[in-house]
Formats: structure tokens, sequence, C-alpha cells
């Protein structure tokens, strides 16, 4: 049976299909499309000059589009058909699914417990599929003389900010935005303090916890979080990302 293509242009597109303004589309483009794909086919189409408007022709996906996630094996790691099942749905939970990449959350969705998810993860690490986080160098260097008097990295992802309440459930924050904005002003707040405490002796590593520690509890005290925290987004190998989205796009959010 032949599937309809239906066209919209950037406003109805963002109003019938995405819910958001077009403004908010136009800040990431890629993050809604490929929410999108997940259900249909997506074609876009560009007019001729820089002002020309842009359409976005959508094809449902047949419900039979789902080809088969291929997990290998290395010589260093053997899968159980057990152990592929579980990294296949862990993997669909943190990109198809949005849930956060915590192990709690996550041995719920394979019903197992944190120690199962840990070795998923130990297993997806070795086998590639698991990538680390990327960082870039950050340099800061004096004001009067341009010496350089720290470098560091930094972790470069997405954050996911979530709080856990009172009855142990975990409740991710949609729009992290002014959170980390603050997260970042408290935690450096905390950095400037410890340099100026302990000097030449300071510890960037402990500095780092003891920020990180600082600015969540600020977070908790000015928003007010129960108990806020965050963590990484995983990086995970395109070649995988692709797999995933590819079969298990037409599922509906």
């Amino acid at each position: 049976m032949k599937q309809l293509t239906t066209k919209y242009d950037l406003k109805q597109l963002c109003a019938e299909r995405l819910g958001i303004k077009p403004a908010t589309f136009r800040k990431d483009p890629e993050k809604y499309l490929n929410k999108l794909r997940k259900t249909d086919d997506v074609e876009i189409e560009k007019g001729p000059n820089s002002n020309s408007p842009t359409f976005y022709y959508l094809t449902s996906l047949s419900e039979n589009e789902m080809p088969e996630v291929l997990l290998e094996s290395s010589n260093e790691v053997k899968l159980t058909k057990n152990s592929e099942e579980q990294i296949e749905l862990l993997l669909k939970s943190v990109l198809i699914d949005e849930i956060v990449p915590i192990h709690s959350e996550l041995a719920k969705v394979i019903g197992k417990t944190d120690r199962t998810v840990g070795n998923r993860v130990k297993e997806m690490k070795e086998l590639g599929i698991l990538l680390p986080t990327p960082t870039v160098t950050e340099i800061e260097c004096d004001e009067e003389t341009g010496e350089i008097i720290n470098e560091y990295h930094r972790r470069d992802c997405y954050w996911y900010y979530y709080d856990t309440l009172p009855n142990g459930n975990i409740r991710k924050l949609t729009d992290t935005t002014k959170v980390h904005k603050a997260y970042g002003i408290f935690f450096k707040q905390q950095i400037s303090y410890l340099k100026n405490k302990h000097g030449n002796k300071y510890d960037s590593k402990l500095g780092g916890g003891l920020a990180d520690n600082f600015a969540k509890k600020k977070l908790n005290e000015d928003f007010p979080f129960y108990s806020i925290n965050r963590v990484a987004e995983w990086n995970v190998s395109k070649e995988y990302v692709g797999k995933i989205f590819e079969k298990y796009r037409h599922i509906n959010q």
C-alpha cells in the first residue's frame, strides 16, 4: 500500500507535527528532524535563494520497516543472546525514548539490576558501541602577563539534569537552559574560591568534585529541587545510532 506524503512549510511543520515555535526549531533543526525521522521519511526541499521558503515532505514509515540491529561479538567480548537483547533495549531507551542514562533508570527498562546494566555498559565500551565523551581543552591565562595559569579538559556534551524526588523516583528536566547556566556560574564561583584559598596547592581534580557538589547544592536551594544531579549523554557510535534509528524510528513518541 502506497504511503501518503504530506507537504509542510516550516510554520505548519512546527505547529502540526512538533508542537513548537519556528524559532525553537531554527536553534537546532537536526534535533527536531531526527525526532520526525522516528516515524516518517523526511525529504527537504530548499528554495533557490537564501530567503526562499523551505518545504518538508513527510511520508509515514511502514511498520514492517524494521531491520535487524546486529551486535557483533569480538575475540575479547562474547555476547550471549540475552546480552544482545539487553544492549539493544538500552540503546533504544537512551536514543529513542530519551531516558536519563543512569543505571537505576536503565535497570527498569531491562528488568534487571544496576549491576547488570553496568555489565552491559562495560561490554558496549569494549565493543566500541559506547565511546568516551568528547573533551575540549580550556586554558586560563593571567590577564596582565598572558601567562597560562591553568589548563584543564572539559567534557563537551549535552547534560541531562534530573531531580530525585522524596519517593525515590526520577524527574527529568525537559528545559535545562537556565539550570545549566546557573550550574556553570556556581561551579566557577567555587573553583575561584578554592584557588584563592589553596594557591599553588590547589588540586584541580579534587576542586572539580567540590565545585560540582557546591553547584548542585546551590541549585537545590535556588530553584528549588529536592536533590538535583546531572549526567552526560551517551556518546554512541554513529554506526549504532543509525541502526537503532533505522529499526525504531517508526514508533510514536
